[in-house]
């Protein structure tokens, strides 16, 4: 008899899709539930300045439709990714309706950035990206991962259309950073490719004329369409080497910087964090400074080194999860320096 279990997440380039389909390949049964009761250009804002209360009775009604829904049924887990809306009063109730199941929670953002450290104390299991929140909270230490599509892509094409591309939400000071990366890229005679997304253009007014840190450019630098993963996965493929720009606010590794891995592609990143990962390898991954990102040219005609099949199976979205589920699994452990 299959296990069940009650998955509630945000809807986030279809990862809630592909670990959907991975829990059924591991013999679960999965009910998924948007974490948000909407997905709103005005209900995100509101959610992520934490101004919760102006829908709160929709945020109230959402979830006892959830709680409607799953009344009856019997669920092992109830499986939860980095809340935003879920507060005492819906863990209290899904925890009551849900009295023998076991709780988990991961978060693939900050704590910082969700506001949910109050809500530890709700789960039998806490699991993070960022192994600053890992030994500071006292939790468990799990990287993201990369889905099985990346897995396909062509390692040694006869040719990479794009020497460096870069793909994301303009958060923080990511589109400062990235302009100035492939302006000094393409000054090397080298093909670059960027994609800065932006959820509305009211957005982009307001971080134009309010955060001038941000040196937001042209509004036609940006996209207000997000790509979807096909169009993602077929970008990554045609490049050479991905550029990746962490928010400064975050310690754990991007989804970016381990698709790169899982696509067995190079990878140019602030954080550098990055080294204390066992797939670390000089000749796969360059780190560049926030205030002077320079990079080497050489580091564009050297070719890709294969890591230990191993551990890069262990970054595979297969093992995230059993490891998630995995009682016995405690964390994974980083190099010091």
């Amino acid at each position: 008899m299959k296990k069940r279990v009650l998955f509630i997440g945000p809807k986030f380039f279809n990862y809630e899709k592909y670990i959907c389909q991975e829990l059924l390949n591991l013999g679960f049964e999965a009910d998924y539930f948007d974490e948000r009761p909407g997905n709103s250009f005005l209900t995100k804002v509101l959610i992520r300045i934490n101004f919760q209360f102006l829908i709160s009775l929709k945020i109230k009604f959402y979830y006892n439709k959830i709680l409607k829904a799953t009344k009856n049924i019997e669920y092992s887990h109830v499986f939860i990714v980095s809340p935003e809306t879920l507060n005492h009063r819906i863990l209290t109730q899904l925890r009551s309706e849900n009295n023998s199941s076991k709780f988990i929670l991961y978060m693939w953002d900050s704590f910082k950035n969700k506001n949910s450290i109050k809500l530890i104390p709700f789960f039998d299991r806490v699991l993070t990206f960022d192994d600053r929140d890992s030994n500071e909270l006292n939790i468990i230490f799990l990287p993201l991962f990369y889905t099985h599509p990346y897995q396909l892509i062509d390692k040694n094409p006869k040719e990479f259309p794009y020497d460096m591309c870069s793909f994301g939400t303009a958060h923080s000071d990511r589109y400062k950073i990235t302009s100035q990366v492939l302006r000094n890229v393409e000054s090397l005679g080298l093909r670059v490719h960027a994609f800065h997304f932006l959820s509305h253009r009211i957005l982009y007014w307001l971080r134009k004329f309010f955060i001038p840190k941000y040196n937001y450019g042209n509004i036609k630098d940006f996209s207000f369409r997000p790509l979807n993963p096909v169009q993602i996965i077929n970008l990554v493929s045609l490049s050479r080497v991905i550029l990746d720009v962490n928010h400064p606010e975050q310690h754990g590794l991007t989804s970016c910087s381990i698709e790169a891995l899982g696509a067995r592609r190079k990878l140019v990143t602030t954080n550098s964090n990055i080294k204390k990962y066992e797939f670390f390898n000089k000749n796969n991954i360059y780190i560049i400074s926030r205030d002077n990102p320079e990079i080497d040219v050489v580091f564009f005609s050297t070719p890709y080194v294969d890591i230990d099949e191993h551990v890069y199976n262990s970054y595979s979205l297969n093992s995230w999860l059993s490891d998630i589920f995995d009682d016995q699994f405690k964390g994974r452990q980083l190099n010091n320096f």
